[in-house]
């Protein structure tokens, strides 16, 4: 009897939290495709708004709508760009709400369920927000209204920013920033989530190396200074950023590596890559054993001090300049996250693989060298202390396939474990669209 009424007062209080005025979700970009509004396909983009109710009163939120077309060159459905390289206006988007464009937004802006209609609204959706591991829900509501302009209810003007001329982007969490020649090279990252200290940049440089060891002819080293990339154009927008990337090398007329489309996506904690990789052929009848390609994070000497972890190696080691027992003892095989953390600040990146990758028997696995007595040029600083991940490029079938890479950039007061809230799909918000 007293357990029965113990669950039933734990439930309600879960389900009054649920519906309260002070209800908050964590705070995480949220992204949802014109598909989930169907009665406002063919709408104008710039009619478009997004609202919340808190304190008694609809208020607008900052919110961007990213139009997506097909694009026949690339074969894929891709961003239709606002800008080129250079900051002139290229948009290719049809300026009206389509199935595959996409509605981004941060869920802390959310507030309570309406109990009042947004005014003026001829069309209008109600979106569930729902944070499994703090048992809340939040409301927003994408509507197409009549009328005056409703004051903003947010505080932030943008959560993002992108400075074109340094092609670099900055939060509230990090700022980071790209080689003009190579815009592929990021060369600066500055944590604002260090626990104390001034702002320093931790990053020498991002390395990306191949070695291909070709059958019946030589062998070939390309590095990431020496690798075609260039800037296609951006989408610079108050959620997020979508700058885009071509990245291949060749040997005169001969593309002899992947070519890759990157979207580099930046949010106020994270950065994400996905990438459409398509191979000319099919590596395992061209390589030799010994081949090997990888991509991984210089860090500069301003991130010493700082401890890494990943899942199949749960005690810290320290970075120091020099590969200690326990460094060298680490598993590196089948790693596809890792976590560097500290009082310099917090970093966990992850890489997730095309399931035709996996079914062709391609593996990724930690790539770790932590000796500043190892030149390995080009760098701003000798030595390196690099932590990413390696491949066999020998696994690569012929054909086109994708690759995501993210950065997340926790809070302050992260700690080992906490790394599950960006890692584990269980802890994913919940969305739910319906037409009120």
């Amino acid at each position: 009897m007293v357990q029965g009424l113990i669950s039933w007062l734990f439930w309600l209080v879960l389900l009054g939290g649920m519906g309260s005025a002070h209800a908050r979700v964590q705070n995480q970009p949220v992204v949802m495709t014109g598909a989930q509004f169907g009665d406002l396909h063919g709408e104008a983009v710039s009619s478009l708004g997004l609202y919340r109710y808190r304190q008694g009163r609809i208020e607008p939120i900052i919110f961007q709508i990213d139009e997506r077309v097909f694009d026949a060159k690339e074969g894929r459905v891709a961003y239709a760009l606002t800008h080129d390289p250079g900051g002139a206006l290229t948009s290719q988007g049809n300026g009206r709400l389509d199935a595959v464009d996409e509605l981004a937004f941060m869920s802390a802006d959310a507030g309570e369920k309406a109990r009042v209609p947004v005014a003026g609204a001829r069309t209008c959706y109600e979106i569930a927000i729902t944070d499994p591991a703090a048992h809340t829900m939040a409301y927003v509501y994408l509507a197409q209204r009549e009328g005056a302009a409703l004051a903003l209810g947010s505080q932030k003007t943008a959560y993002v920013a992108y400075d074109v001329a340094r092609d670099a982007v900055s939060t509230e969490r990090y700022q980071t920033a790209f080689l003009p020649k190579t815009p592929l090279v990021q060369a600066e990252l500055v944590l604002a989530n260090r626990e104390e200290g001034v702002a320093q940049n931790v990053l020498d440089r991002f390395k990306m190396r191949f070695f291909l060891d070709l059958r019946h002819f030589f062998n070939m080293t390309f590095k990431e200074d020496s690798i075609t990339s260039r800037l296609l154009g951006y989408t610079a927008g108050p959620i997020r950023v979508i700058r885009r990337l071509v990245i291949y090398q060749k040997i005169g007329p001969i593309r002899v590596t992947p070519k890759a489309l990157s979207d580099y996506i930046f949010y106020f904690d994270r950065l994400v890559i996905p990438s459409t990789i398509l191979a000319p052929f099919d590596a395992e009848k061209h390589l030799k054993a010994g081949s090997f390609a990888f991509g991984g994070f210089d860090f500069s000497q301003n991130f010493v001090g700082s401890q890494f972890y990943s899942q199949r190696n749960p005690v810290p080691v320290v970075i120091d300049g020099r590969m200690s027992p326990a460094e060298q003892a680490l598993t590196r095989e089948d790693i596809n996250w890792w976590a560097v953390t500290g009082e310099k600040g917090h970093v966990v990146v992850r890489v997730d693989l095309d399931p035709v990758l996996v079914k062709a028997g391609v593996t990724i696995g930690l790539h770790y060298d932590d000796d500043n007595h190892v030149a390995a040029p080009p760098e701003s600083e000798p030595g390196q202390s690099i932590i990413g991940f390696d491949m066999d490029p020998r696994h690569l079938p012929k054909g086109t396939f994708r690759l995501k890479m993210y950065q997340f950039f926790p809070p302050k007061d992260f700690k080992s474990g906490d790394e599950s809230r960006y890692l584990d799909a269980a802890a994913a918000l919940r969305l739910v669209s319906r037409k009120i």
